[in-house]
C-alpha cells in the first residue's frame, strides 16, 4: 500500500467535512487513489487530481502520487508531484523533506535539494530525518564540516537512526574524513 492508513487518515481528517457538497466524489476519488500502489496508484490519483480536488484533497492526493511515483522510480513525475504538494501545504515540514529527497535521490540535484530541506528542518527541527537528508545534500555539494554537524543533530534527536538509515552512517562517516558519499 503506497501510504499507511494512520497517514491517510490525518491527511484526511484536515480535508473537508463529509457534508460538504461533492464530498462524497472526493472521498471516493481519494480512496481509489490510497488505496492502490504503483501503477495503478499513479492512476487513480492523476484522475482524482484530474477531477477538480478541493485543496486538501489534492494535497493528499499529490501526497501519494509522490510516493507511488518515487517507487516507480519516476523521479521527474514524483519531483513534479510534490512541488505540487509545497504548493498546496507551504508549512508542511513533511513536503518540504518529500521535495528535497526527490530532489538530491532522485534527480540529483543536492543545492536544490538543501534549499527544500533547510526549509523542512526549520518547519520541524525536531525530525531527524530531515537533519539527515540535509546533512546528504551537503555532503554530496563538498560541505563535509556541515554534513558532519546536521548528521550529529539527526543523531542527538534519533540516538538509533543509523540502525535505520544505514546510508546515513555512509554519508557521516565520510563526511568525518572530508569525503563525499557515495563516490
Amino acid at each position: 500500500m503506497a501510504m499507511t492508513f494512520a497517514l491517510v487518515a490525518m491527511l484526511m481528517a484536515e480535508a473537508a467535512p463529509p457534508t460538504a457538497p461533492g464530498a462524497l466524489a472526493r472521498r471516493t476519488a481519494i480512496y481509489g487513489c490510497t488505496s492502490q500502489a504503483r501503477e495503478a496508484g499513479v492512476d487513480a490519483c492523476r484522475r482524482a487530481i484530474a477531477g477538480g480536488l478541493d485543496d486538501e484533497h489534492a494535497a493528499v492526493a499529490y501526497s501519494v502520487l509522490a510516493v507511488d511515483l518515487a517507487e516507480l522510480e519516476r523521479w521527474d513525475e514524483a519531483t513534479e508531484a510534490c512541488r505540487q504538494l509545497v504548493r498546496l501545504r507551504p508549512q508542511s515540514a513533511i513536503a518540504w523533506w518529500r521535495l528535497g529527497d526527490a530532489l538530491l535521490f532522485g534527480l540529483g540535484q543536492p543545492k536544490e535539494a538543501e534549499n527544500a530541506l533547510r526549509t523542512a528542518v526549520t518547519l520541524d527541527p525536531a525530525q531527524p530525518d530531515n537533519h539527515a537528508s540535509l546533512a546528504a545534500a551537503l555532503n554530496a555539494q563538498g560541505r563535509h564540516a556541515e554534513a558532519v554537524a546536521e548528521m550529529e543533530e539527526a543523531r542527538r534527536l534519533d540516538p538509533r537512526l543509523f540502525d535505520t538509515r544505514p546510508a546515513s552512517h555512509e554519508v557521516y562517516r565520510a563526511a568525518l574524513r572530508g569525503e563525499t558519499w557515495p563516490q
